[in-house]
């Protein structure tokens, strides 16, 4: 053993072996030496040690971290070192690593840990009520604040101080916040077999919100309801949000603003202004040109829109070419180049040369009578029906169905 002067350890090494040696003495033994009158003292110190603690770990800590040594080990961070070679979860490593800042940016605060001026417990309560001051101003805050602990304010003292630093700073800012709106924030944790835990910090507007509904919701069924208000306002919060669900009031993903249904007669939307050019594109689509994409291409513009199924009417394309097959069979015209069979044919003595039949009605498709001058005439018009004339057509009779 190496030891120096009054019996204080001559190293780092000799130093842990005797803070280990000190513990397990406290862990054994101490039991059977401390009574409860005495377990008040021992408490005392052990918090001082506590303190002093902290400081060393985060000293060495800071060191570590400077040089980068978690970079001999594998490791991107000392925060990912923590975690896999000092048996830390991540949470944990984070929040060393949040106070070895705290305590390297704020020297008095470390000394005062050092000194068992203050306790672990109050240097992180005066570092989460400065959070919200500028830096400048957050360091001046923090060595008033410790110098006050060192003095003898109590806890209370000290938040009142630090309330009044963080106003007359708000204070002076020409567009300062005063309804706390950046101080909101809702969090809910999930702990053991799925239950929750909410905790948040309200502005006074989400407050009055949140106490209206959970007072509405959270009335007394009957006369034969036992619940404590406590879990009344449960119920009605979760009511509350089963509501808004069953109502399809919250988006089915995260971000979607808020959907609006507008519900409009076909007649009415039609005059609208820009109607006749909505309906062009419309008509177009569905004859089958250009403009609508379909497949893959639809696919890949639509994979992050909000789909809803919607039942719509449509002008049917099958109809429609019945219809035309219909006309065009009553003027003995098919587009296969086959000859329909026409009313009167002008060699069955039924019609007239001037292209009635007997009794006075206009036979189709026979100009001039004859069946050849009938079969030119269809012709022609065969080859006058090409594929543009037949999507023309086809346009202009949905329109007219329209």
């Amino acid at each position: 053993m190496c030891t120096g002067i009054d019996g204080a350890p001559g190293s780092v090494a000799e130093a842990l072996r005797m803070a280990n040696a000190s513990l397990d003495y406290l862990n054994g033994r101490a039991s059977d030496e401390v009574d409860a009158a005495g377990s008040g003292t021992v408490l005392r110190s052990l918090g001082e040690i506590h303190a002093k603690f902290t400081a060393a770990y985060a000293a060495v800590l800071a060191r570590f971290d400077a040089a980068d040594a978690h970079d001999s080990d594998g490791y991107g961070t000392s925060a990912t070192w923590l975690a896999a070679m000092a048996d830390m979860t991540p949470r944990d490593a984070k929040a060393k690593m949040r106070q070895m800042r705290l305590l390297r940016d704020h020297p008095e605060m470390a000394a005062a840990l050092v000194d068992a001026d203050i306790s672990k417990s109050w240097a992180m309560a005066i570092a989460e009520w400065t959070k919200k001051l500028p830096a400048e101003l957050r360091a001046e805050t923090i060595k008033i604040l410790v110098q006050a602990a060192q003095a003898g304010a109590s806890r209370d003292d000290l938040r009142t101080i630090a309330g009044v630093a963080l106003e007359r700073w708000r204070a002076s800012r020409p567009d300062a916040d005063e309804d706390g709106f950046d101080d909101r924030y809702v969090q809910v944790a999930t702990t053991f077999g799925g239950a929750g835990v909410i905790r948040g910090n309200l502005t006074p507007e989400c407050a009055a919100a949140v106490q209206a509904v959970l007072e509405a919701l959270g009335k007394k069924a009957d006369s034969e309801d036992t619940r404590t208000e406590g879990q009344r306002f449960h119920d009605a919060l979760q009511s509350g949000c089963e509501l808004l669900i069953r109502a399809k009031m919250v988006p089915d993903r995260a971000g979607a603003d808020t959907h609006v249904a507008v519900h409009i007669s076909f007649p009415k939307l039609r005059q609208h202004p820009e109607a006749p050019e909505q309906e062009e594109v419309w008509l177009r689509g569905a004859a089958g040109e250009p403009g609508y994409l379909t497949g893959k291409d639809a696919e890949a513009a639509a994979c992050d829109a909000v789909a809803e199924p919607v039942v719509i009417g449509h002008a049917d394309m099958r109809v429609v070419d019945k219809i035309i097959g219909l006309a065009l069979a009553a003027a003995g015209i098919t587009l296969d180049g086959a000859d329909a069979a026409p009313v009167g044919d002008g060699n069955d003595g039924d019609t007239s040369p001037d292209g009635n039949d007997g009794d006075g009605h206009r036979s189709w498709g026979i100009a001039g009578g004859g069946a050849r001058a009938a079969s030119r005439a269809r012709s022609r018009a065969r080859q006058r029906f090409t594929p543009d004339a037949m999507q023309a057509l086809r346009y202009a009779i949905a329109r007219l169905a329209i």
